[in-house]
C-alpha cells in the first residue's frame, strides 16, 4: 500500500501512474542482474566459459609453448 500512495503524488494522470510505477518495478527487478559481482562464466545462463577455466587454458597453453621452443 506504502508503494500505492507514493504513485498517487506522481502528477498526471492514471497513465502516467501506471508509467512510472512500471518502470520502478522494472527497476527494481533489474537491478540484481546489472549489478551483480560474479566473474564470467559463473552464472546459470553464462554462455561464456568460467574465468578460471580460460586461466588454466591459457597458462598450460604457454608452458607447452615453452616445452616446445
Amino acid at each position: 500500500m506504502v508503494f500505492h500512495t507514493i504513485l498517487k503524488k506522481v502528477p498526471g494522470g492514471q497513465g502516467a501512474q501506471v508509467f512510472v510505477g512500471t518502470f520502478v518495478l522494472f527497476g527494481l527487478a533489474a537491478a540484481p542482474v546489472v549489478l551483480k559481482g560474479d566473474k564470467k562464466g559463473h552464472d546459470y545462463f553464462s554462455q561464456h566459459k568460467p574465468q578460471v577455466v580460460e586461466e588454466a587454458e591459457e597458462a598450460r597453453a604457454k608452458a607447452v609453448a615453452r616445452l616446445n621452443n
